[in-house]
């Protein structure tokens, strides 16, 4: 399999080409959001260091978020989602 093969979707990719590609793609994001390219000791670090309390906390505050709702149309003017929720 090409390069050219893996960057136009094809689905069979030997792993070897897919570990790298996830690899270039970390990085790459790395570089758009200028976010650090952390190492797994931090990434573990990292997540070894939330507690029970930040989980709590992240789940309150998506819990008692209002309710939201995206649609994708077309829909007619007297379409309502009102009883979503």
């Amino acid at each position: 399999m090409t390069l050219d093969a893996v960057a136009a979707g094809s689905s069979v990719c030997p792993p070897q080409i897919r570990v790298q590609q996830v690899r270039l793609d970390r990085i790459a994001k790395s570089e758009l959001h200028a976010d650090p390219l952390l190492g797994i000791d931090d990434l573990l670090a990292r997540v070894d260091a939330v507690t029970s309390a930040d989980i709590r906390t992240v789940a309150h505050d998506l819990l008692n978020a209002p309710t939201t709702l995206a649609v994708i149309g077309p829909f007619d003017e007297t379409t309502t989602f009102n009883a979503v929720g």
